[in-house]
Order: C-alpha cells, then structure tokens, then sequence
C-alpha cells in the first residue's frame, strides 16, 4: 500500500457531515488532492479554531466528491457543519509508512506524487523534504507578512481592502470572516487594507488601548502646528490633541496664545519613525 502526498491541499467541505458518513464533498480545489487508485491512499484532517480534529483515511476521490474512512490514527469520527476546514497534512502514519527505520538507516522513496525529478538520494535531503511539505501543509491562512517586492508572491493576496470572493478564497473567507468588510455581503468579503498604514497590537483587554475593537482604524494625532512662515506657535496649557486620518494637509483655523486672528492657515503635523514601504500581504 502507498501513501500519498501532496502540496497545498487545503478547502472547506460543501454540506455537514455526520460522524458515520463516508463520504465528503470539496468546496474548492478538489485538483490539489490526491486521487488515489489500487491500494494507494492519502491522510486528511478535518479541524476548526476551537481546536477539534479529526484525521480520516482518503481511498479515492471523483471530482469534489471524497471516499473516505473515518477516525483514523487515534480520533474520532465526529459529525462536522458546512463550511468546516479540511487539508492533507503529513501524519504520523502517513510519514510512518515512508519510512523504514532498521539499523539507524533511513530508506524509502520519499519523492512526492507529481512529477517525481525532486533529488531526495540522501537521509538529509528526505528529512529537508518531509520539513517542507510539513510547513507547507499547516500554512497560517489569515496571516499578514510584508514583503520587499511589488507583486503578491503565490498563495498571498496584497492586504489592499479589495473584495474577494467567498467560494475561491473560501479558506481565508473561514478565517477572517467579514472582520475587513462584508464585501457585497454575499459572494464577497473584505480584505484588510494595510496600505500606508502602520500596525499596532490588539489590546486585548490589556487596558492600555481601552475599548479598541479588533481590526479596527485608529487616526493619527495631530499634536504640532507651524505657522505658514515656520515660527512654532505655543498652544495653553488646557490644549488636547486631536485626530486626523492622513497625514498632512490644513486645519480649520486654531488661534494660539501668542498668536492674533490674522486669517493664518496653520498646518498640522504627526509624530512619525523612520520608516520603509513594503508591500503587505495576507496568506489565503
């Protein structure tokens, strides 16, 4: 018998499932899956954020439509909602079954289904290979990175604010919901719009932002004006910043203590670090 892997196979079933059912339907990218044929088979997981799981044995695939034993390697079949998360990650049996362990000697072919020209000659290089297909199988849906290139790389979508849609990305749809936006408010959702912006650490309940709901906007302070000929001006004592969100421009005339109403535009200012633009995107 093989065990079969592949990369990147990750989607969310289409219709809930009872703990006896056999059989589970792909919402999307059912082509990332293996087919297995003859004695060949693959392990998946079934999961969601609470922590839950469930590994199930795949024994052939047609389409969407999976043929699968339920429980496998110590969980237990349970029954699972629409829309619930399901990837192949490599387990403890599947990886077992590559492995043949005599002697303090690892053999075993360790070349992963596709085109077969990956060189895994070496122990080293089959450990290098199994690592990567581990990170690449329990990848962080819904994590932001930056990065130092203009073009969102493969699997990353730029955190630009734009709508997307809910059956494509539907893994991400799972894990961020309509936190960034309800997009149409059915085919679509938001993404966070991270552009020009800097990030600050949800509060949390720590107090230290009070009352900050989770990924909302926070403006900028204004806190300095200059005078349009660059002579600082000294506000009372009583004076309380206020907000703005850009990051320059004019205010609505505001009169200093040592200044007199002579139809001054004053302009408003932030206290901004040295910084560098990157591009921010999000893993889907």
């Amino acid at each position: 018998m093989s065990v079969l892997f592949t990369n990147d196979a990750l989607s969310t079933i289409n219709g809930a499932i009872s703990d006896s059912a056999t059989t589970i339907v792909l919402t999307t990218d059912a082509n990332l899956f293996p087919s297995p044929t003859g004695d060949e088979y693959a392990y998946l997981t079934l999961f969601d954020f609470d922590g839950s799981k469930e590994i199930v044995k795949l024994t052939a695939r047609s389409g969407t439509s999976c043929t699968v034993a339920r429980g496998q390697e110590g969980t237990t079949a349970v029954a699972w909602p629409d829309g619930s998360r399901i990837e192949l990650r490599a387990t403890a049996a599947g990886l077992n079954s590559k492995l043949d362990k005599s002697g303090g000697t690892l053999s075993g072919d360790l070349i992963p289904d596709g085109d077969g020209t990956r060189d895994l000659g070496s122990a080293a290089n089959r450990f290098a290979a199994v690592h990567a297909d581990v990170l690449d199988a329990q990848n962080l849906v819904g994590q932001v990175s930056f990065f130092a290139m203009n073009t969102a790389p493969d699997g990353w979508l730029k955190a630009n604010g734009a709508m997307v849609s809910r059956t494509t990305y539907a893994a991400l749809f799972a894990a961020i919901g309509t936190t960034f936006g309800v997009g149409d408010g059915s085919t679509t959702f938001t993404l966070p719009d991270l552009r020009g912006e800097f990030i600050r650490g949800w509060d949390d309940a720590r107090g230290v932002d009070s009352s900050r709901v989770f990924g909302s906007n926070q403006n900028a302070t204004k806190h300095m004006y200059l005078q349009s000929n660059g002579t600082v001006l000294t506000y009372p004592a009583a004076y309380t910043p206020t907000e703005m969100d850009s990051y320059s421009g004019t205010v609505a005339r505001q009169y200093p203590t040592t200044a007199t109403n002579d139809g001054t535009v004053y302009q408003n200012y932030t206290a901004r670090p040295r910084n560098v633009a990157l591009l921010a995107c999000i893993k889907y």
